[in-house]
């Protein structure tokens, strides 16, 4: 594999990263161990390895290209987002919807239902929120506007 592969790590008890057994598992796998960082806004120009790599974010952000693709890390703390959330709600304007949301065991990922007629409502709540999470928007319909959609095909 060629690029560079994400391993995270978390302890069940308080989902918090653990340098020490991510550094272990790589001196088991034969990696070496490497620290690095940049300061706050430096690019590195872009490069490419012919090695694997492992990355543990341990402060910050870093944005990766890989298949000609950016992806953003970060430290993976959830913390943050769910403070936010018990202190100040769910920060949607009127008129924006929330459905349901579920959350990956990891706490890394979580996919939510949210409806709207104006995709601006959309962008004023994920503003409120870009400090903390990134956003993959896809728009859906339901399974009866999908049918319908395609039934002239059929």
């Amino acid at each position: 594999m060629s690029g560079c592969r994400i391993a995270n790590h978390y302890r069940e008890k308080d989902l918090a990263m653990n340098q020490r057994e991510f550094e272990a598992e790589l001196r088991r796998e034969g990696y070496q161990i490497f620290y690095g960082g940049l300061k706050a806004g430096e690019v590195n120009p872009e490069h490419a390895h012919d090695w694997d790599a492992r990355v543990m974010v341990i402060g910050g952000e870093i944005t990766l290209i890989r298949a000609g693709k950016p992806e953003n890390f970060r430290a993976g703390d959830a913390v943050p987002v769910y403070r936010r959330f018990r202190d100040r709600g769910r920060l949607a304007p009127d008129g924006l919807r929330y459905h349901g949301s579920w959350v990956t065991a990891d706490f890394h990922r979580c996919f939510q239902v949210m409806e709207c007629d104006d995709r601006a409502l959309l962008e004023q709540w994920m503003a409120n929120w870009r400090d903390l999470v990134d956003f993959e928007v896809i728009p859906v319909q339901t399974s009866a506007d999908a049918a319908a959609a395609i039934a002239p095909r059929l």
